[in-house]
């Protein structure tokens, strides 16, 4: 029911035009959101990369009741960094300042994930994002409704996210950020999008800004979706001043969290966490760290030269400190590489018929400036923005692939409104068949010959448009409705493509419920116990990320601490040294190495004459999963778990 206020200042209650089954689009909704979920849950992996262990250890942190980490290697890190310097540690998911480790990521997710595991248990942390993709598939129909006017419109923007390869289930599989962010962005942005006859409420506002102000607490780049926010609340005028006040308190409240910890980890709650991302902004200085930053300066004097002279230009403090810490990686540099590469990825997500329909929607966004605000600022900003980084990542421009499907449900309706509208001025139906072979013959053009036996759904996606798109069409010419309402011809395509995007989605959902993620409870359970077993609760492993991500699974799940070479060599430590530290702190060194790596160690002038490799197993490829390494490169390597002891009497070395 909506409240309309009369020019005599009353008011009186109607009721906005519903469609024709409206109800039926809303059960849809909901059939999808649980047969995703639980899609989704099963095949959620245990098995942790960086940002996932990143953000489950800080979850676990801020469950326990503190922010910084407690590591075993801590006290030793002292020995092998310079005083003074920070440097990334623990797979470069947190930083070690001043005796302190702190994360590196904004605290929003975690702060889930930690009521979750405080309410639900320590497991639930692993369905959070199952719920997750969920609520954002019924949010998505929810903003889209607003902004279309159009239940069953509403209802194909969602389907086409989880049928797309716009990688949001992927995202869903594992504990990460994006799901969630851009969930709470859009249902923030919803509560702002205006609907005709809806009365204008304060809570709206503060709803909308405690939700945008948590969003950045999640990811620091959410600030971003503040502009369509402020350009949705232009149209709510005659504004008022309580509510600006009252959104403007809650991002603030909504954000707390993020600028409190900022305050504790950087000094400053204004810097946030990853300021080491845009210290270099306008540099085109080598990195050792990231070697395709020197690209930008190579392409004028050739790269060697390049290197030659900006390494000269670099002070030792410099290389240091590169060498040290991650970072520096958004450049205005990058953008004349990334941007080309970054409109790629909207081509492989959406097809070519896809970018045409997103472009038309666009173009029809024009007519309603609201949607248009809603759309089309942040999906140009975000592109721009994230084109500065390094290399193109789909995991970015998330919240701008989830506008453009939006776009592109509007685009399709656009091409069949423009036929019914047509009509609706008189245009002859000759003239009307001939638009519409045309626009039929532009749409099987760009859907090309789709190959069915491809492993995402898109090819399906594209002859669900096409087809929707001409029976709307046909229907605009053909049918006896009166001239006054071509609406009915943009029904029709919505509960076509709505009705055959369900059918795959339940189909390929159904089908596939029944298969389960390779790395699950099970799995973690026996490394764990292996692991455990095998080399104690004082233990550090050194291994290496070729071989999969074995050093964030010991850390999270055993008592033992894992370093990765690499790590080693960023500090400057000879692995002698290092070696040496870890006994006199009461550790035992251990190797966790293919059998050639292992060796190149132990034979090592820094390491041979003084400690002495004793082999606690040799581990065949098939047991590797039983030691967390596990990679989608390979089904299992030979490994060596060798105890490195200091000799009593070293040896005598000529």
């Amino acid at each position: 029911m909506v409240t309309r206020l009369r020019v005599d200042g009353t008011r009186t209650n109607i009721d906005p035009p519903r469609e024709p089954g409206c109800w039926v689009a809303r059960g849809l909704v909901v059939l999808m959101a649980a047969l995703v979920t639980a899609w989704v849950a099963r095949r959620t992996s245990w098995y942790l990369s960086i940002d996932q262990f990143g953000y489950l250890t800080f979850a676990r942190d801020i469950a326990a009741g503190r922010l910084s980490h407690d590591w075993a290697m801590l006290p030793l890190l002292q020995d092998f960094l310079f005083p003074g310097f920070r440097a990334d540690v623990l797979s470069y998911t947190y930083v070690y300042d001043q005796g302190a480790l702190y994360c590196r990521y904004g605290p929003g997710f975690p702060l889930i994930v930690a009521a979750v595991s405080v309410v639900f248990g320590p497991e639930a942390a692993h369905l959070v994002n199952p719920v997750a993709m969920g609520l954002l598939l019924v949010v998505l129909y929810w903003i889209s409704s607003r902004a279309f006017g159009s239940e069953w419109l509403a209802l194909c923007v969602p389907l086409l996210v989880t049928l797309l390869p716009t990688y949001m289930l992927l995202w869903s599989i594992t504990p990460l950020r994006d799901v969630p962010a851009h969930g709470l962005a859009l249902l923030g942005l919803g509560f702002l999008v205006p609907v005709p006859g809806e009365r204008r409420s304060v809570r709206r506002w503060i709803a909308a800004g405690l939700l945008l102000g948590f969003t950045v607490s999640i990811r620091i780049d959410a600030v971003l979706y503040g502009v369509p926010a402020v350009a949705l609340a232009w149209f709510w005028r005659p504004w008022r001043r309580r509510d600006w006040v009252g959104a403007a308190a809650a991002v603030l409240i909504g954000a707390m969290p993020v600028l409190a910890y900022n305050a504790f980890a950087t000094g400053n709650p204004l810097r946030p966490t990853q300021a080491m991302e845009v210290e270099r902004m306008l540099s085109r200085s080598f990195s050792p760290v990231m070697e395709e930053a020197a690209e930008a300066l190579a392409g004028w004097v050739g790269p060697r030269e390049a290197r030659a002279q900006e390494e000269q230009a670099l002070t030792w403090r410099e290389q240091r400190e590169r060498l040290y810490m991650q970072g520096g990686g958004l450049r205005l540099s990058n953008f004349a590489r990334t941007f080309p590469q970054n409109l790629a990825i909207y081509g492989s997500v959406f097809g070519a018929l896809g970018v045409a329909l997103i472009l038309v929607g666009a173009l029809s966004a024009l007519r309603r400036p609201s949607f248009f605000a809603l759309t089309v600022p942040y999906i140009a900003l975000s592109t721009l923005c994230f084109s500065l980084w390094p290399r193109p990542d789909p995991r970015y421009l998330a919240g701008a692939i989830l506008l453009c499907s939006l776009l592109l449900a509007e685009g399709g309706r656009a091409v069949v409104l423009l036929v019914a509208h047509l009509r609706a001025r008189g245009v002859g139906r000759g003239a009307l068949f001939a638009v519409v072979l045309a626009a039929g013959g532009a749409v099987v053009w760009l859907v090309g010959r789709p190959d069915l036996g491809e492993s995402s759904a898109r090819p399906y996606v594209m002859l669900a448009l096409g087809f929707a798109i001409a029976v709307g069409m046909v229907y605009a010419t053909v049918s006896r409705w009166s001239p006054l309402d071509p609406r009915r011809a943009g029904l029709v395509f919505a509960g076509t493509l709505a009705f055959l995007l369900s059918g795959v989605v339940v189909s390929r959902t159904v089908e596939n419920l029944s298969r389960q993620g390779s790395f699950q409870r099970e799995a973690v359970d026996l490394a764990r116990e292996t692991i455990e077993s095998a080399v104690g609760d004082r233990a550090v492993i050194f291994t290496t990320s070729d071989i999969g991500r074995p050093s964030e699974n010991i850390n999270f799940y055993t008592n033992a601490s894992a370093v990765y070479l690499r790590e080693v060599y960023r500090w400057g430590a000879q692995p002698g040294f290092i070696l040496d530290q870890v006994e006199k702190a009461g550790l035992e060194a251990f190797l966790l190495l293919p059998p050639d790596v292992a060796r190149t160690w132990i034979e090592s002038k820094y390491v041979y004459p003084w400690f002495e490799p004793r082999m606690v197993a040799e581990i065949p490829k098939e047991d590797a999963r039983k030691w967390f390494v596990a990679s989608p490169v390979h089904d299992g390597v030979r490994l060596w778990l060798v105890r490195m002891r200091r000799r009593d009497v070293p040896l005598q070395v000529k």
